[in-house]
């Protein structure tokens, strides 16, 4: 499953993902106050949620926590520092 996830990285980046490209939005969370924004998509049975922090604090998703997020091609600590972001496979 990682193994899956890795190689859509070394061909083309986030680019490459289909459900980045081609899901189907599911949901959007703005949370004004928190400076957050999180996008959930949904492309056949892979669904991600694409978090975005726009504050310059860091911020906890511990909904999230042990995922694996793509962007770091690891598990999710739960933790976006500030101005930063993450996708997480769910």
């Amino acid at each position: 499953y990682m193994e899956r996830k890795s190689e859509h990285l070394k061909r083309g980046g986030l680019t490459e993902v289909p459900c980045i490209v081609k899901g189907e939005p599911m949901e959007i969370a703005a949370r004004d106050e928190e400076e957050t924004i999180v996008l959930t998509r949904k492309n056949g049975e892979e669904t991600l949620a694409l978090i975005f922090n726009c504050s310059s604090s860091a911020r906890m998703f511990n909904e999230y926590a042990q995922k694996y997020d793509l962007l770091r091609e690891k598990p999710f600590d739960g933790k976006i520092e500030g101005l930063d972001a993450a996708v997480i496979v769910l």
